[in-house]
């Protein structure tokens, strides 16, 4: 169970850092959209392993009828589907040129 919790804990640190770096490429509206792109590749896979990391640990939780820390991570993934969904979004639209500029403090404070 430690490490499946530490593999939880380290794919969402890295999903945290990635969409940091992401939003971080599309300040300012300097970088080139080949650098957002492979920007959004990266948050894309840091997403899809912290989500694996937290099914896997939701399955140990089943496995142990508990239910509590299951919804618990349950809860978790939601808000991180949620997160990850805003921010592709966001990214999409920058992309298109939907947004030409971006202020990533504008972002994180809604």
């Amino acid at each position: 169970m430690e490490k499946l919790k530490t593999e939880k804990a380290r794919t969402k640190g890295a999903f945290t850092r990635t969409k940091t770096k992401l939003l971080m490429s599309m300040e300012g509206g300097l970088s080139p959209k080949v650098k957002v792109m492979e920007s959004l590749d990266n948050f894309v896979i840091a997403f899809e392993n912290v989500i694996d990391a937290c099914a896997r640990l939701q399955l140990y939780y089943e496995d142990i009828v508990d239910r509590e820390r299951f919804l618990a991570v349950s809860c978790e993934m939601e808000a991180m589907e949620q997160d990850f969904n805003e921010t592709e979004q966001l990214v999409k639209g920058y992309l298109n040129g939907s947004q030409g500029h971006f202020s990533r403090t504008e972002f994180e404070s809604s």
